[in-house]
């Protein structure tokens, strides 16, 4: 299974559980009806032909085979199933059928077809008056299943190949945040005073707020009550462009390239920090899920529309402020360049700024939907005496960085190949292994999934998943991880966490010669009478008299040895 599918697959299910957790009414009682799912198919293919749906170049026939399959899922799921009233377990059951379709067959189309087949079925039958159910229940598996579809479409249609560097950088410069900057390192000149705690001095701020054209607040006495100057400058010290120290600040180690170039490398982590911060900014994490799923609907061919957000009269309170907040927050992007309104009224970002917009996404994403801390266990099957670690790290680990820990806790030198597979295995499923490895045709392409940028968080979802890791396929050492405990993250520094809870034994050496080998290696260097101990001392570099016990493990040391491997 690929990275992306297992990725979308976690993702569903941290968005079911937490529409579960809202109490989404996921029951519909008291409709007789007795549509049956054929019927609606064929009227669907015609509904088709006549709409043109969204234009779509699909052909009809193939978008009601598709829907009518994801039809047939929901019924596998539950038998009192209504194909003219979808409920949020009977959206899940079918996206995941369509998942699982896409994984197990390699000739099966994409996911986001039958998806997007669904998403169509939905809207033929609220236009048709031929949805059973309450209208709230019809917008919520909407929503569901527009979720989804921005997945797939936000990996499928940006293709970072086909920005131009040149137009990329064009647009980046164009961004209301670098033109303040621009003008902020202009008047920085040479240098400014500031303060102790590194604040522009007090004196100064009417002139920087003018340069940059941000206009100064009433009772304003130091930077800090002046929030967007603030943010500007504390923006211009990460990335560079400015350095404060001994009183003054200064052209930082960036600005000449700010200001001559190349700076497009530049731009773009100015341009993702302010986007993310702009984001971050709004105080409630509503208004936060909001912006973001607005800009996520502007990387794919589904954006929101000016009429999307309009509210009517008979709207639902709620609903209405939601849609009012909604077209606020497309409207504030637009008018700083993030987004702009294409000619059938959708918010959509410009090319030259999807890399940005995609990377800033995904990390705002990642923060209001965090990947948990998770406790492992790692065991040596058939090990004597036991050797077992317990570890606690950041979900956001990729499995390179689990071989890195592993390799620390075990002592061992990384000096063979090594892989990851699913255990117990999948049927036919790929190993996971190094990109390096495959990409010098140690594996084919098509034999194994790279593990670099594979999360740990996105495969084993649930206590008691597992993995196994294999190293030095002649000796044939074994690892077997199993996730124990899943966590929420407490503040920024847990989506760092490596650490190492308990463990027992010293793990076999390399180069050993494997079980066995590790076998005979105790009892030799454990027994001054054995024939092989002084050999086999001095081969593990141990003194004639150096205490040797394969029962121990200390926790201090192998958190220190962590620390210096992987830091």
């Amino acid at each position: 299974m690929s990275s992306d599918k297992r990725a979308r697959r976690a993702k569903r299910a941290a968005k079911s559980r937490k529409r579960q957790s809202h109490d989404h009414e996921n029951k519909v009682v008291g409709f007789l009806r007795g549509t049956d799912l054929n019927s609606l198919v064929r009227f669907f293919q015609t509904w088709l032909v006549e709409t043109d749906f969204y234009e779509n170049d699909a052909d009809p026939a193939v978008l009601a085979a598709a829907a009518e399959a994801m039809g047939t899922a929901a019924y596998e799921r539950r038998s009192d199933f209504q194909p003219d009233c979808w409920t949020v377990s009977d959206v899940d059951a079918a996206i995941g059928f369509a998942e699982e379709l896409e994984d197990l067959d390699p000739d099966a189309p994409s996911a986001a077809l039958p998806v997007f087949a669904l998403r169509a079925f939905l809207d033929f039958l609220r236009e048709t008056g031929r949805w059973a159910g309450p209208e709230d229940l019809c917008d919520v598996v909407m929503d569901v299943v527009d979720d989804a579809l921005v997945r797939y479409l936000t990996k499928q249609d940006l293709d970072v190949e086909d920005i131009d560097p040149a137009e990329e950088e064009a647009a980046l410069s164009g961004l209301e945040v670098t033109r303040r900057l621009d003008a902020l390192l202009t008047w920085l000149g040479s240098g400014r005073p500031v303060t102790e705690d590194g604040s522009l001095d007090p004196t100064l701020l009417q002139g920087a707020s003018d340069a940059m054209d941000i206009g100064m607040p009433d009772e304003v006495e130091t930077m800090d009550d002046h929030a967007t100057l603030a943010e500007l400058w504390t923006l211009a010290e990460v990335v560079g462009l400015i350095s404060v120290r001994s009183g003054s600040a200064e052209p930082g180690k960036n600005a000449n390239d700010w200001r001559s170039g190349p700076r497009l490398m530049l731009l773009r982590e100015t341009a993702e920090r302010e986007l993310e911060s702009k984001v971050a900014s709004w105080v409630s994490e509503a208004a936060q899920e909001l912006a973001v799923t607005i800009l996520q609907r502007g990387l794919t061919r589904l954006p929101l529309h000016e009429e999307d957000l309009r509210a009517d009269d008979d709207t639902v309170p709620d609903t209405r402020l939601a849609l009012e907040i909604m077209a606020y927050l497309a409207e504030d992007l637009r008018a700083e360049g993030w987004l702009h309104l294409a000619d059938d009224g959708g918010y959509v970002v410009p090319s030259a700024l999807r890399l940005v917009v995609s990377n800033a996404v995904a990390v705002l994403s990642n923060k209001l939907d965090p990947v948990p801390v998770v406790t492992l266990k790692l065991e040596m099957p058939g090990i004597e005496p036991p050797v077992s670690r317990r570890v606690e790290v950041t979900g956001l680990l990729s499995l390179k960085g689990l071989h890195d820990l592993i390799q620390s806790l075990m002592s061992w030198n990384d000096s063979h190949l090594h892989r990851f597979s699913v255990y117990p295995r999948e049927g036919d499923s790929r190993p996971f292994m190094p990109q390096a490895a495959i990409d010098d045709g140690l594996v084919g392409r098509s034999e194994a999934i790279p593990e670099d940028g594979m999360p740990i968080g996105v495969i084993l979802e649930e206590p008691g998943a597992q993995l196994l890791y294999e190293y030095d396929f002649g000796d044939g050492w074994e690892v077997l991880v199993t996730l124990e405990a899943a966590r929420p993250p407490v503040g920024d520094d847990d989506n760092y966490l490596l650490s190492v809870v308990d463990g027992t034994g010293t793990a076999p050496f390399d180069d050993v010669g494997g079980a066995g080998g590790w076998e005979v290696f105790v009892a030799a260097v454990t027994d001054p009478t054995h024939e092989q101990h002084a050999e086999l001392r001095d081969w593990a570099g141990l003194s004639p008299t150096a205490p040797f016990d394969p029962t121990a493990f200390d926790v201090e040391a192998a958190n220190k040895a962590l620390e210096d491997d992987l830091t």
